[in-house]
């Protein structure tokens, strides 16, 4: 487990930042899926101590985007009471600096491209599960962050839309 940990949120996977290692994570992810599904009731503490790592890779702001899209990938894959729980509560903040990132002039272009390919992992794998939740118990702290999230999902979901 260790191996396709490392696989799914490591920082680097190859020598050139340019090679498609996006692919490789996903497939890590859905790697860690079979394997929690597989061995999830003879285990029971393994999805929990995956998670949390994933978690932690995910909210902690000093790690690459690499690393993040890895954690986004792994959490959607583990199922929707992960995204209700500890994706969905997260994703304003989250969104707010991928925002700040995408907002500057970056002159580096993998940086921008990387958070691109870190919010297309939010919309496409959290839209999956989202459709098989109800967001009525979710609770936004106000209707001003509520829109907020709406337009940052709405923004990432327009280029799907046309």
């Amino acid at each position: 487990m260790p191996g396709i940990l490392t696989i799914l949120v490591g920082k680097r996977l190859s020598e050139n930042s340019s090679e498609d290692h996006w692919s490789v994570r996903d497939y890590a992810a859905n790697l860690i899926t079979h394997i929690c599904t597989q061995y999830g009731s003879t285990y029971g503490t393994l999805q929990p101590r995956i998670t949390k790592t994933l978690l932690r890779a995910f909210l902690d702001p000093t790690k690459p985007f690499a690393t993040q899209y890895g954690a986004i990938r792994g959490l959607t894959s583990l199922g929707k009471e992960v995204v209700e729980v500890l994706l969905l509560p997260n994703i304003k903040s989250y969104g707010n600096s991928i925002e700040a990132i995408l907002g500057k002039n970056v002159e580096e272009n993998s940086k921008v491209s990387d958070a691109k390919m870190c919010q297309e992992a939010i919309l496409v794998n959290s839209g999956r599960r989202l459709n098989s939740i109800s967001l009525d118990y979710v609770v936004f702290p106000s209707s001003n962050e509520t829109i907020l999230i709406f337009f940052f999902l709405f923004d990432l979901l327009d280029p799907f839309i046309r």
